[in-house]
């Protein structure tokens, strides 16, 4: 594959599968993801055809010390127990499934190893609710990517501090269920409110002292 598409290594028809970039903006307490992707189900994100029935990959987040490990997921189009936006954690009845276990074909060529969705082995309980994913138009899909989509939630309790490791979180996501395309790395965090509060609480103790030495200087007392 050569530009104008992305440089990444996509399996099938670019025009249905490419994933251009992300960007992330991850607080300790809001989550805002935009993925910009050629998707063959339309800006609904809604399950399409191509040699096979397939479906858009969920989003997933890991600490970048453990790549290996995701520890979060979020649909971006509903399925199974799973809501689009909800974000679920990746522990006792909810798994992950590859795209050989999403989609049990032998006869065609995908990524079958690629983790892209959120499986089940029991009832489910979302760690929060609430989150939303809109997609809007964005290119034309070969010098620019078709879709934005863009999820956002707040974060359930533990999130950001299971996933921040060295100032990075880590973050994958299959643009569908065959895993034609990915795209995984890390992202540099915002800091912390509470680094930013120290720091301006310094700074009012720096210039609440300088203050009282201008005022003993001018009273003539150290």
């Amino acid at each position: 594959m050569t530009p104008p598409y992305s440089t990444c290594d996509v399996i099938g028809a670019e025009s249905r599968f490419d994933i251009q970039k992300a960007q992330i903006s991850l607080t300790p307490n809001a989550t805002q993801a935009s993925l910009f992707l050629n998707y063959g189900g339309g800006p609904s994100l809604s399950p399409f055809y191509d040699v096979l029935n397939l479906s858009a990959g969920d989003l997933f987040f890991y600490n970048p010390s453990n790549p290996d490990q995701y520890l979060y997921g979020v649909p971006l189009h509903s399925h199974d127990s799973f809501t689009a936006g909800d974000v679920y954690q990746i522990s006792g009845n909810v798994t992950t499934l590859t795209a050989q276990d999403v989609l049990q074909d032998s006869s065609h060529v995908y990524r079958r190893d690629e983790t892209v969705w959120l499986g089940s082995s029991g009832p489910v309980t979302p760690a929060q609710t609430g989150g939303t994913v809109t997609t809007t138009s964005y290119g034309d899909g070969v010098h620019n990517a078709l879709y934005n989509a863009t999820v956002q939630f707040t974060n359930p309790a533990g999130f950001y501090q299971a996933l921040v490791s060295n100032g990075s979180v880590g973050v994958a996501f299959a643009s569908a269920t065959c895993g034609n395309d990915v795209i995984k790395g890390t992202v540099a965090v915002n800091p912390e409110p509470g680094s930013v509060i120290l720091l301006m609480t310094c700074c009012v103790f720096l210039f609440a002292a300088k203050f009282r030495r201008q005022v003993l200087a001018r009273l003539g007392l150290h």
